[in-house]
Protein backbone atom coordinates (compact mmCIF):
# COMPACT_ATOMS: atom_id res chain seq x y z
CA UNK A 1 0.00 0.00 0.00
CA UNK A 2 1.39 3.54 -1.01
CA UNK A 3 0.27 7.14 -0.24
CA UNK A 4 0.34 10.49 -1.14
CA UNK A 5 -1.14 13.15 1.17
CA UNK A 6 -1.81 16.59 -0.59
CA UNK A 7 -2.51 18.65 3.00
CA UNK A 8 0.77 19.34 4.84
CA UNK A 9 -0.54 18.48 8.37
CA UNK A 10 1.75 21.47 10.01
CA UNK A 11 0.37 24.50 7.80
CA UNK A 12 -2.73 22.89 6.79
CA UNK A 13 -1.82 23.98 2.60
CA UNK A 14 -2.34 21.70 -0.39
CA UNK A 15 0.69 21.15 -2.18
CA UNK A 16 -0.10 18.17 -5.15
CA UNK A 17 3.62 17.03 -5.98
CA UNK A 18 4.26 15.67 -2.53
CA UNK A 19 5.93 12.86 -2.65
CA UNK A 20 4.92 9.39 -2.43
CA UNK A 21 5.32 6.92 0.56
CA UNK A 22 5.15 3.08 1.28
CA UNK A 23 2.53 2.34 4.10
CA UNK A 24 4.10 0.05 6.85
CA UNK A 25 1.67 -3.29 7.01
CA UNK A 26 0.72 -2.40 10.99
CA UNK A 27 -0.52 0.41 9.12
CA UNK A 28 -2.99 -1.26 6.43
CA UNK A 29 -6.41 -2.21 8.66
CA UNK A 30 -6.26 1.22 10.57
CA UNK A 31 -6.09 3.27 6.84
CA UNK A 32 -9.48 0.86 5.24
CA UNK A 33 -11.27 0.97 8.35
CA UNK A 34 -10.94 4.44 8.67
CA UNK A 35 -12.96 4.59 4.59
CA UNK A 36 -15.65 2.71 7.30
CA UNK A 37 -18.78 1.96 6.32
CA UNK A 38 -18.80 3.41 3.05
CA UNK A 39 -21.71 3.51 0.46
CA UNK A 40 -21.97 4.68 -3.13
CA UNK A 41 -22.51 8.61 -3.16
CA UNK A 42 -24.24 9.83 -6.32
CA UNK A 43 -24.83 13.09 -5.79
CA UNK A 44 -21.28 14.29 -6.21
CA UNK A 45 -20.00 17.32 -4.35
CA UNK A 46 -17.23 19.85 -4.93
CA UNK A 47 -14.48 18.09 -2.62
CA UNK A 48 -10.39 18.79 -1.99
CA UNK A 49 -8.48 16.43 -2.98
CA UNK A 50 -6.91 14.97 0.15
CA UNK A 51 -4.71 12.47 -1.21
CA UNK A 52 -4.54 9.28 -3.06
CA UNK A 53 -4.03 5.73 -2.12
CA UNK A 54 -2.52 2.40 -4.34
CA UNK A 55 -4.17 -0.88 -3.29
CA UNK A 56 -2.06 -3.80 -4.53
CA UNK A 57 -3.67 -7.08 -3.88
CA UNK A 58 -2.08 -10.22 -3.72
CA UNK A 59 -2.87 -11.14 -7.64
CA UNK A 60 -0.92 -8.08 -8.52
CA UNK A 61 -3.82 -6.11 -9.26
CA UNK A 62 -3.89 -2.08 -8.19
CA UNK A 63 -6.54 -0.92 -7.03
CA UNK A 64 -6.25 3.14 -7.05
CA UNK A 65 -8.44 5.30 -4.63
CA UNK A 66 -8.61 8.92 -4.68
CA UNK A 67 -9.26 10.05 -1.08
CA UNK A 68 -11.33 13.48 -0.40
CA UNK A 69 -11.97 16.21 2.26
CA UNK A 70 -15.66 17.07 2.93
CA UNK A 71 -17.18 20.38 4.54
CA UNK A 72 -18.52 17.77 6.33
CA UNK A 73 -17.70 15.15 9.33
CA UNK A 74 -18.07 12.40 6.48
CA UNK A 75 -15.35 11.55 4.32
CA UNK A 76 -15.26 10.80 0.76
CA UNK A 77 -13.65 8.79 -1.61
CA UNK A 78 -13.30 7.36 -5.56
CA UNK A 79 -12.38 3.93 -6.95
CA UNK A 80 -12.12 4.04 -10.81
CA UNK A 81 -14.69 7.47 -10.74
CA UNK A 82 -17.15 5.62 -8.45
CA UNK A 83 -17.72 7.99 -5.52
CA UNK A 84 -18.14 6.76 -2.20
CA UNK A 85 -18.74 8.16 1.00
CA UNK A 86 -17.29 6.50 3.86
CA UNK A 87 -15.54 7.05 7.02
CA UNK A 88 -14.84 10.16 9.24
CA UNK A 89 -12.02 12.99 7.75
CA UNK A 90 -10.36 13.76 10.63
CA UNK A 91 -9.84 10.12 11.67
CA UNK A 92 -8.62 9.24 7.96
CA UNK A 93 -6.39 12.41 7.88
CA UNK A 94 -4.83 11.08 11.61
CA UNK A 95 -4.13 7.99 10.10
CA UNK A 96 -2.89 8.83 7.81
CA UNK A 97 0.11 11.28 9.14
CA UNK A 98 1.00 8.50 10.97
CA UNK A 99 1.36 5.81 8.37
CA UNK A 100 3.59 8.69 6.79
CA UNK A 101 5.97 9.47 9.86
CA UNK A 102 6.60 5.50 10.22
CA UNK A 103 7.12 5.04 6.04
CA UNK A 104 9.82 5.06 4.02
CA UNK A 105 9.93 7.02 0.36
CA UNK A 106 9.01 5.32 -2.90
CA UNK A 107 10.97 5.62 -5.98
CA UNK A 108 9.23 8.34 -7.79
CA UNK A 109 9.76 6.89 -11.38
CA UNK A 110 7.38 4.08 -9.88
CA UNK A 111 4.37 5.43 -10.16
Amino acid sequence: MEARIFRDQHTETYHYDRPMFAIPPEHWTRIVDALQPAYQDLFLAKWAGLGLLWITANDGRTMHLELYETSEELGAFSVDRVYYRGGKVEQLRQVLYEAQAASSPVDPEKK
